[in-house]
């Protein structure tokens, strides 16, 4: 941006709704295609056979923002939370959660 931009108020919320997404690190839920009708700022991450208007989207965080989804493309680190399902989520070449240990089996005290 330089001295002087036209409308730059635009650009400069929008870019602050993608970093204030990326800061908070909660997702609303885990889906395939897309509600019918997002509330302003609802996220969702885009799973694999995603459909409508997520197609090719897989793995991507989705962002309803402005009435328009905007995607971003997680990289290796990035850790989200799912709130619907309770599970924290890390991105590693793909969405990892960790697994619930077994239940000790035999042995003695």
């Amino acid at each position: 941006m330089h001295a002087g931009h036209a409308q730059k108020e635009p650009f400069i919320n929008h870019s602050l709704t993608i970093v204030d997404t990326l800061l908070m690190g909660a997702i609303n839920d885990s889906l395939t295609s897309p509600p019918s009708d997002p509330q302003e700022g609802s996220i969702f991450r885009v799973l694999e056979g995603a459909e409508a208007v997520w197609t090719n989207h897989d793995n991507d965080i989705a962002l309803w923002v402005g009435g328009a989804w905007e995607f971003i493309e997680p990289k290796d680190g990035m850790a989200v939370y799912d709130q619907s399902a309770g599970i924290q989520l890390l991105f590693n070449g793909g969405w990892q959660t960790a697994i619930e240990p077994t239940e000790p089996a035999g042995g003695s005290t």
